[in-house]
């Protein structure tokens, strides 16, 4: 949450890496509702934080507001068919191109 708190004054973020942390589907929905507010992010780095199909649906929900974002990792988690599907229906929704990473040959990518 504390982590979340300081996106609103980070615009020119570009790059940040929270791999490792022990995030969860609670921290990685605090992160989702901050996440427009970092409106350079280019890259975002969620891998192995124990995240679930519930965080995968909070991230889903802000991609489109999210224009700069470019990829996407969630490597090593516990996200499912039905986050999965979430993620790669609001990827399509997006103008931009977006590659997301789940882990090992599993990723989605599309680029206009």
């Amino acid at each position: 949450r504390r982590l979340a708190s300081i996106f609103w004054r980070c615009t020119p973020l570009t790059r940040l890496y929270l791999g490792r942390n022990k995030i969860g589907d609670v921290g990685v929905g605090f992160l989702a509702e901050a996440l427009p507010a970092c409106t350079s992010i280019e890259h975002l780095d969620l891998g192995r934080n124990d995240v679930g199909d519930f965080g995968a649906m909070k991230l889903a929900a802000v991609l489109v507001a999210c224009p700069s974002l470019s990829f996407l990792d969630l490597g090593r988690n516990r996200i499912r068919d039905d986050g999965e599907e979430e993620l790669s229906r609001m990827r399509r929704q997006r103008d931009q191109g977006l590659q997301i990473n789940f882990g090992g040959q599993r990723s989605l990518t599309n680029y206009t």
